[in-house]
């Protein structure tokens, strides 16, 4: 894995790669062999690695490699992870956007396979959903849903005149992992850095929709402090 981060000669090929990592980045739920946390530079390593292997769409070749790119990200996403992921970014090394970022690259990739079909490709994992879409040019719109979360996007999100390609994740953990500048208040005093309390959602569409819809997006965060998800 280091080598091909390095740009070194492997004979593994990317399938290869996502299938060792799936492997190796399983809880210790999963395999009892391995630390309760992924340590800072296996986790760097990791996130360079789907970031490499998202640049070359050559990459995708099967729906296989998809789901194993998925459950890569939804290992490095386990809560035993968040002390990890947070040393990084005061470390200056923070790989979160990264790794949100090749997870729509990819996605977009996979999306370019499917030829016309409207059959999405779905990937469940224990802290994600990951989804393509290809969506036909008259679409009345497009609602996704998972674990109590989802988003709607309105038809105006699609092109009038080609079909539009659509990645959507549902992070069920991403917000261990992220950090939100928060205003100075009565209840933080500090200014300092608060994590959301809420799923987070990702959801790109190629190519790009309009600035202003006139629809509104419908987004519902289920909010991991109480029972009642919280809806925008």
């Amino acid at each position: 894995m280091k080598a091909i981060v390095a740009g070194l000669e492997t004979n593994l090929t990317a399938q290869d790669v996502l299938w060792e990592l799936s492997i190796a980045t399983q809880s210790i739920q999963n395999n009892p062999s391995r630390p309760l946390q992924i340590y800072g530079g296996d986790l760097v390593i990791a996130v360079d690695i789907l970031v490499e292997i998202s640049i070359d769409s050559k990459n995708v070749t099967s729906r296989d490699d998809f789901k194993n790119f998925a459950h890569v990200a939804s290992n490095l996403l386990e809560t035993t992870n968040s002390r990890t992921w947070k040393e990084l970014k005061k470390a200056g090394k923070d790989r979160s956007r990264s790794l949100v970022k090749a997870m729509d690259r990819y996605g977009l990739a996979v999306a370019a396979t499917l030829h016309g079909s409207t059959k999405p490709i779905v990937a469940r994992t224990k802290n994600l959903l990951m989804r393509i879409d290809r969506v036909k040019k008259d679409s009345p719109g497009l609602k996704i849903s998972y674990n109590q979360s989802s988003i709607y996007l309105p038809s105006q999100a699609f092109s009038s005149s080609q079909d539009s390609s659509v990645v959507t994740i549902i992070f069920l953990t991403l917000h261990n992992v992220l950090s939100l500048p928060a205003a100075k208040t009565i209840q933080n005093n500090s200014g300092r850095h608060l994590s959301p309390n809420t799923s987070v959602i990702s959801a790109t569409v190629k190519p790009r929709p309009p600035d202003v819809f006139n629809k509104p997006v419908k987004i519902v965060l289920r909010n991991t402090k109480v029972s009642v998800a919280s809806q925008i």
